[in-house]
């Protein structure tokens, strides 16, 4: 289970901070990234992803305290907390490494069309992700169904997918993935609600 945060942040406060998660009962790992310009517009320019064992109104009140949205290291209007139960393993591209140094994170979250949420979650799983692993330079995808947490604002999505694209091969991949998608190598089902938000992040600790 993932504990995902979303913000703009008065970052001197946010990265002071990190280096201590690592040892917040629940926290396997903690790591902060931040947009990549010019890829994709990003209401949200930093985030964090905590990887986590126990219940995540128990490590998120541990990480920022029972008042989290009145804490200095967050812009209250844009943070967005929530947790995040995995719905598939973490897959790996066939052929291509699963350890590549420092890949740059692809965000992606969705909705199923109205009454199609079936439909929507086999595509999903058993065509779009194999779809996009398929294009060299993706390396690694994940998907989680979304929870809420207060007293954070919640997200208009419900799902969240998270691509790992190698570093040295984001441009060619992202130019590959705009041509095939719609495409009978790519097709994107009509069970797919139009309103996603997608962004490029790149991992700094």
């Amino acid at each position: 289970m993932l504990l995902f945060v979303m913000a703009n942040l008065r970052l001197e406060h946010f990265k002071g901070h990190l280096p201590e998660a690592a040892a917040t009962p629940g926290v396997i790992r903690a790591r902060y990234a931040h947009a990549v310009p010019d890829r994709e517009t990003s209401e949200w320019r930093h985030i964090a992803i905590f990887d986590i064992d126990r219940d995540p109104e128990e490590v998120a009140a541990a990480l920022f305290g029972r008042g989290v949205t009145g804490s200095l290291a967050f812009d209250d209007r844009s943070l967005r907390m929530v947790a995040a139960s995995a719905i598939t393993p973490r897959r790996l591209a066939e052929g291509r490494p699963g350890n590549t140094a420092n890949p740059l994170l692809f965000v992606v979250l969705t909705n199923p069309s109205d009454g199609r949420e079936a439909e929507y979650n086999d595509w999903y799983d058993r065509r779009h992700l194999p779809d996009v692993l398929a294009i060299r330079g993706f390396v690694a995808a994940q998907r989680f169904r979304i929870d809420a947490l207060a007293p954070a604002q919640k997200l208009p999505w419900r799902y969240l997918a998270i691509y790992e694209v190698a570093a040295d091969a984001v441009e060619a991949a992202f130019a590959e993935l705009d041509v095939r998608k719609g495409t009978t190598r790519m097709p994107i089902s009509d069970a797919l609600d139009n309103e996603r938000f997608r962004a490029l992040y790149a991992v700094t600790r």
